[in-house]
């Protein structure tokens, strides 16, 4: 399981990639390295009913470790997520679903034809050779980089792990079509983060805080959003136009604590974060 160390303008974050069929396996959760730690935000939901579910599943079990840590050390947790409602998730698949074929087609095509090329070694002139391995170069490279989504879903579902560039890969595709189930909830993370939790953090530690993200894989696009805030505006602006389709708004603004006591008992204290209009 991967994780990635980067900064924000309030806070300086560790973010791990979650499979979440499987545990969460990182050296941060040994006990030193998680005292330097400051809090936590969870990719979780805000109601009790979800919360209720949560603490009975397999889900919170591979949670262990960050749960175990928090509640050892009191170190806070967050929760600044929205849900997607079931037509933000069809309208993922059908976003992406175009992109995924042509890239998938792009690449074969290209790939075929200059296998081709090179077993039949056609005669061309130099002009006409440069242009044909320019163009399935091309073809092969675009169409590897628009079908990329799959294959980097695959591989991080079969081994449990998303290297570094993989997830930069992934999260220029998700900037690339802006979706409600991936995009616009980090936009929405990153905003409530970067300009809620941390700058509160910062107030009370008098320094900049350390934060552990804890989001699924396919979030790796947040820290484009935590770093860049005209990128969050900008989405949240033009979903905000159109009244927020596909995400459910009833915890928009909301900021949420989680607390685990010595007992394993968890409690949820829900605020307003002041950064979206009602």
């Amino acid at each position: 399981m991967t994780r990635a160390d980067y900064s924000g303008d309030n806070a300086d974050y560790s973010q791990i990639y979650a499979i979440h069929t499987k545990p969460l396996i990182d050296q941060i959760f040994e006990k030193t390295n998680f005292d330097s730690i400051d809090a936590v935000v969870l990719e979780a939901y805000h109601s009790e009913r979800w919360f209720e579910k949560f603490w009975k599943s397999e889900l919170k079990r591979h949670h262990s470790p960050v749960l175990q840590n928090a509640q050892r050390t009191g170190k806070p947790i967050y929760i600044v997520d929205v849900l997607t409602t079931s037509g933000g998730r069809s309208f993922e698949e059908l976003a992406t679903l175009p992109l995924d074929l042509l890239g998938i087609f792009g690449a074969i095509d290209g790939a075929t034809k200059a296998r081709r090329q090179l077993i039949e070694n056609k005669e061309m002139t130099r002009r006409q050779l440069l242009k044909f391995w320019t163009g399935q170069t091309i073809k092969f490279t675009l169409g590897s980089y628009f079908g990329a989504r799959l294959l980097i879903q695959n591989y991080a579902i079969q081994t449990g792990d998303l290297p570094e560039p993989m997830a930069r890969v992934n999260s220029s595709r998700t900037h690339l079509v802006p979706t409600p189930q991936f995009e616009l909830r980090n936009a929405i993370s990153a905003r409530k983060i970067e300009e809620c939790v941390a700058p509160e953090l910062r107030q009370i530690l008098g320094r900049k805080p350390r934060l552990l993200l804890v989001y699924g894989a396919g979030h790796s696009g947040l820290k484009e959003d935590l770093q860049n805030p005209a990128l969050r505006d900008a989405y949240i602006g033009m979903y905000s136009a159109m009244g927020f389709p596909g995400i459910d708004t009833t915890y928009l603004d909301t900021v949420t604590n989680l607390s685990i006591d010595q007992n394993g008992q968890y409690s949820l204290q829900h605020r307003k974060a002041g950064l979206f209009k009602d």
